[in-house]
């Protein structure tokens, strides 16, 4: 559906998974869910998001390499001190990412280079 809307294509995989584990830690501070049987289902969650953005980041394994040891310590701390801070700083994170990752385009000599890009997201789901 948001596909439609937006001129980029965002993998329904990588929404869905951040969504949740948004929703988890917001359940979680708002106490509808407990923290002792939902912080395994949240970690994993984001330890994903975290893999993910580290396959977009770029191609070299150093980069790729300090975005998951970023991205896991942030999700480790994140997971730890659940709060209203947390939760809006998670969201702001992944608007920030969401839009670096898919809607960011360079325009007039790298259009070779975002036309790849479009490409690789038509396959990426």
């Amino acid at each position: 559906m948001i596909n439609k809307i937006l001129s980029v294509k965002v993998c329904p995989v990588c929404a869905g998974v951040s969504l949740s584990w948004v929703l988890i830690l917001a359940g979680i501070y708002s106490g509808f869910l407990d923290y002792e049987n939902w912080q395994t289902a949240a970690a994993l969650l984001m330890g994903g998001t975290v893999a993910g953005v580290a396959m977009r980041a770029g191609r070299s394994l150093l980069w790729k390499s300090a975005v998951i040891v970023f991205g896991m310590s942030l999700a480790y701390i994140g997971l730890k001190n659940i709060s209203l801070v947390t939760v809006a700083g998670s969201i702001i994170v992944l608007l920030v990412l969401g839009y670096v990752l898919f809607f960011r385009q360079k325009s007039g000599s790298n259009l070779k280079t975002v036309e790849e890009l479009k490409e690789k997201l038509k396959k990426c789901c």
